[in-house]
């Protein structure tokens, strides 16, 4: 049985051009590792344009058929030598690379149209495809050395393939002739083109498999550090909180002392005292108090981070807490005539919750409503649905913020940059607290704004919460 040189090279040149899809598309995807799997579907690409040349000997001139396409498997060998560099960390040789394939196109060029010997350029190429070999597993030692690995299976595919050539230009030699080129015996075919196709398969193997261990490696690695640098950021973020909680407790001492002092020196007390003195108390007593809520805030924040802030769950009427809120800042929103609403249907059941922390977030934020509204409304609205559970909005028609704002409002200290917040004092931490203190209930805070519009501010809270005053008189 002949197999005839067409069927095998067009079944090489398709295999060799699927393998160099594979790691282009393998190299596009991987930037570290670009240039090493480069070098190798390079090198296939090369070959199967070798071996398309070789197909067509005898329709094409030989400059193409022959030299040119014994040039391109030089070249597509060398660039293997070039990937193995770069496997293993070392920068290619151009120098070196030109040439030997110089000296392979001068050969070729001798032997093809000076002295015509076709047996001679067969043991040309096997001898050029040998000696690359052996400088791509030069290379690949000393790893392959140190254990099993790809670099050890790829040094065995360059003993392999250097085997398989040299028992080539040994056949060729004991019979003193070349094969016949366009039809080969199924031991000729297995020799000269089938083992080749096979370790050139197992080398692309080689490769993916290289490339995904150092994917692999570099993910554990990258997982480790962001590991490192979690555990890293988390214990400084635990010594941050205790340092503010400290202090804040220390700094609450003495401010109380001031507020108190400057209460007495302002109300005359202990006998009268000039105006001038009785304001200047009270200028004291007010900075006081603004700077031991800003240290009572922020003590609040880091008890919540620190993970030391334990809810104490009691029935709640959810109507009652907001008459309650809004009780404490019907004066402030009088005096800039604003309208306080409270929108509380009937039939919403009692939450159960933190009475004090659930107040606390509700004044904050129709304090930050009232506090950015020069005119207008602020409307309080409560309800209730099985599914969702309940909804306390704060709506206003306030300056309003952007997105951008919005996120910036949430970040503890964090500020809208507009003229009128810049009317207010305020610490910035009003909202973020809130938010913690509404997830410490499982629930969440939404803000919705539009600029110059106005501000809805919806606390939801999970209902698990709910307690029906049937289940009450159950328990």
């Amino acid at each position: 049985m002949r197999l005839d040189l067409y069927t095998l090279s067009a079944m090489s040149v398709v295999l060799l051009l699927a393998i160099a899809a594979v790691l282009g598309a393998l190299a596009l995807s991987n930037r570290r590792q670009r240039a090493m799997v480069a070098s190798f579907s390079t090198g296939y690409a090369m070959l199967a344009g070798g071996f398309l040349g070789l197909a067509v000997r005898g329709l094409i001139p030989e400059l193409f058929s022959i030299v040119l396409a014994n040039a391109l498997l030089g070249g597509g060998i060398v660039q293997f030598w070039r990937g193995a560099r770069r496997m293993v960390g070392k920068p290619p040789r151009p120098a070196v690379e030109a040439s030997l394939i110089g000296v392979l196109v001068l050969v070729f060029l001798y032997f093809t149209y000076l002295h015509p010997d076709l047996g001679v350029r067969v043991v040309t190429i096997s001898t050029f495809v040998v000696i690359t070999l052996w400088l791509a597993g030069f290379e690949l030692w000393p790893a392959a050395k140190a254990g099993w690995g790809v670099e050890r299976m790829l040094l065995g595919l360059c003993g392999f393939a250097t085997l398989l050539f040299g028992l080539r230009m040994g056949l060729l030699l004991s019979r003193g002739a070349a094969p016949d080129l366009m039809h080969f015996s199924p031991m000729q075919a297995a020799a000269f083109v089938l083992l080749p196709m096979g370790n050139f398969i197992g080398l692309a193997l080689g490769v993916v498999w290289y490339v995904l261990a150092a994917v692999s490696k570099e993910l554990v690695e990258q997982r480790a550090a962001l590991q490192a640098a979690k555990d890293e950021a988390e214990r400084a973020n635990q010594v941050k909180s205790r340092f503010l909680a400290n202090m804040s407790h220390e700094l609450r001492t003495p401010l109380n002392a001031i507020i108190g002092f400057s209460e007495i020196i302002k109300d005359s007390l202990m006998g009268p005292v000039k105006p001038i003195y009785a304001d200047y108390a009270r200028d004291i007593m007010n900075a006081g108090q603004h700077l031991l809520g800003i240290i009572n805030h922020v003590l609040d924040i880091s008890k919540i981070e620190a993970g030391k802030t334990d809810l104490r769950d009691e029935p709640i009427d959810l109507a009652m807490l907001v008459s309650e809120s809004i009780a404490a800042l019907r004066m402030a929103a009088a005096e800039r005539r604003i309208d306080l609403i409270a929108e509380i249907p009937s039939g919403v059941p009692l939450i159960r919750g933190d009475r004090l922390r659930l107040r606390q977030v509700l004044i904050n934020l129709v304090s930050n409503a009232v506090k950015f509204t020069e005119s207008g409304r602020v409307t309080v609205a409560v309800a209730f649905d099985s599914a969702e559970g309940f909804r306390v909005t704060v709506a206003d028609t306030g300056i309003g913020m952007s997105t951008d704002e919005i996120q910036r409002a949430l970040e503890p200290f964090g500020q809208i940059d507009s003229a009128i917040a810049k009317q207010h004092a305020g610490t910035g931490l009003g909202l973020p607290l809130a938010k913690s203190l509404v997830a410490l209930h499982g629930g969440r805070l939404d803000i919705a704004s539009t600029k110059g519009v106005g501000t809805r501010m919806t606390v939801h809270l999970p209902a698990y919460r709910a307690i029906w005053l049937a289940d009450e008189a159950a328990a």
